[in-house]
């Protein structure tokens, strides 16, 4: 990650709602969200802080979790809604209506939608924490994160992918409904398999985009994933003539810019992007690799990527400093994503570990050095001592499971769907090939998640779509010139 994308663009709730499902408790009151015309049925449930043994102190302390229903328009709805889980970890269920709308209308004539802020997000106690623009060193922000710690009034141990099941758990028995389709998005993916994990009698269907298996260590994997999706992006450059002569060697060019960094000599001075005020400021090899990592996520940002390393090689860091400002992603609660990817992950991954992973790839142990930095003054349950060990543990089950994958995701790739798979054999998978991470919205994938979810049967699903699809084009110049792109496979 890098200095300045922590603080996403939020998506804003447009769905347009109609009256109450019938598989939901109708007692609930109705509040309106950010972007929704009409008032949304939603609701609290009241949920102890610690979920089980508490991590300390009493346990009487309790938060509320907040949840929302966007209804089904039948008079006569099914009782088995889709629950809408996000990624992050960090995003709040509540603020991506819009995303849901679109992508699940066909579905919402027979189920209701139901979104659920998870713990520590949103609307359920959320821990927000700001960088300020000032944190543009690792120490910087460092030093952030420690402030936030300090500013929370709460146990943040309390905050965890166990509790937050056992809250789902508990949302599912408030609105009285019978089992669930659970959708997850990328962090999203792991928290529906940990629930099938806790309650498989409650699941109907699994369609994970983006899988995040729970045994695959993402401090050590994200390395090799990520130089893997830099690889394809340079390969298809070399392979273009016009980008090839343009931009010439991208991966020496890479190598070097990293080597600058490292040596204290990648010194950006000009006009601040937001500000437009003067600054210089030194760009520490964590945040030049986090940005480029980052910018892979999607194909729009990395097809910018050749022009950003060649112009910064060749000492103007303007494509660099604008590419912090148009990195995608989505609103994050800095402190959940903390309580939960520091006890999850980070924890079990050493130095040593990390390091050996990174060698080979651009992206070398950035992810992990921040992470673990910021770590190193956040408080957070630990798997096998205060949470239960089989978090770090492979799940499976027979539940009708979609897998979708982008191909050239940087950080969950089509493997990680495969070996979900292993476990999860009543399975169909849908790879993107022209797509980074999340693939919900390309090609059939619409109308295959239409027909999973209607169905159950992952074996019917027709999932040939996409020899259509071409690579993205690479931005030649900053005029908007680009590569064609003509006679390649996707």
């Amino acid at each position: 990650m890098q200095k300045r994308a922590y603080r996403l663009g939020l998506s804003v709730l447009t769905a347009l709602i109609l009256g109450l499902g019938a598989g939901a408790d109708t007692s609930e009151e109705r509040c309106f969200l950010d972007g929704v015309r009409r008032a949304v049925p939603c609701g609290t449930v009241e949920r102890p802080l610690y979920d089980g043994e508490p991590v300390a102190g009493g346990q009487d302390e309790t938060l509320d979790i907040f949840y929302a229903v966007i209804p089904a328009t039948s008079s006569a709805p099914k009782s088995d809604p889709i629950v809408f889980l996000v990624g992050g970890p960090g995003q709040a269920a509540s603020e991506h209506g819009a995303a849901v709308r679109q992508l699940l209308a066909p579905l919402r004539r027979d189920r209701d939608i139901v979104l659920v802020d998870q713990r520590g997000t949103g609307r359920s106690n959320p821990l927000e924490c700001e960088f300020g623009r000032d944190a543009i060193s690792l120490a910087d922000t460092v030093a952030a994160v420690r402030a936030c710690r300090d500013t929370h009034d709460v146990d943040t141990r309390a905050f965890n992918l166990e509790a937050a099941t056992a809250d789902l758990e508990a949302v599912r028995q408030h609105l009285r409904y019978d089992r669930l389709n659970l959708f997850g998005i990328s962090y999203g993916t792991r928290a529906a398999v940990h629930y099938y994990r806790r309650f498989p009698e409650n699941v109907r269907t699994l369609t994970l985009d983006g899988v995040a298996p729970a045994d695959l260590p993402l401090f050590e994997t994200s390395s090799e994933t990520a130089g893997r999706a830099m690889t394809h992006l340079m390969r298809r450059c070399a392979e273009r003539a016009e980008c090839q002569a343009r931009f010439g060697d991208l991966e020496a060019k890479l190598t070097t810019l990293i080597n600058r960094a490292a040596a204290g000599e990648l010194v950006y001075s000009g006009a601040d992007s937001l500000s437009g005020e003067a600054v210089s400021v030194l760009i520490e090899p964590v945040s030049l690799i986090e940005s480029l990592r980052t910018a892979l996520y999607a194909p729009t940002t990395a097809s910018l990527l050749p022009l950003v390393i060649d112009s910064a090689y060749n000492g103007d860091l303007e494509p660099y400093v604008a590419l912090g400002q148009s990195t995608p992603g989505a609103g994050l609660y800095i402190g959940m994503s903390l309580s939960y990817l520091c006890g999850e992950d980070v924890v079990r991954t050493t130095a040593n570990a990390a390091r050996s992973r990174g060698q080979g790839s651009f992206a070398g142990d950035s992810f992990y050095k921040i992470w673990s930095a910021w770590c190193s003054v956040w408080d957070y349950g630990v798997p096998g001592q205060d949470l239960p060990s089989d978090l770090h543990q492979a799940a499976g089950g027979d539940v009708p499971t979609l897998l979708i994958s982008g191909y050239l995701d940087p950080i969950t790739p089509p493997s990680n769907a495969e070996h979900l798979a292993k476990t999860f054999p009543n399975s169909a998978h849908f790879v993107a090939p022209a797509t980074g991470h999340n693939a919900s919205g390309v090609a059939c994938a619409p109308a295959a998640i239409v027909d999973f979810i209607t169905h159950a049967d992952p074996a019917a699903l027709d999932l040939d779509c996409t020899s259509h699809l071409a690579p993205p084009l690479i931005l030649i110049d900053q005029n908007g010139r680009t590569t064609t792109g003509q006679g390649e496979a996707p």
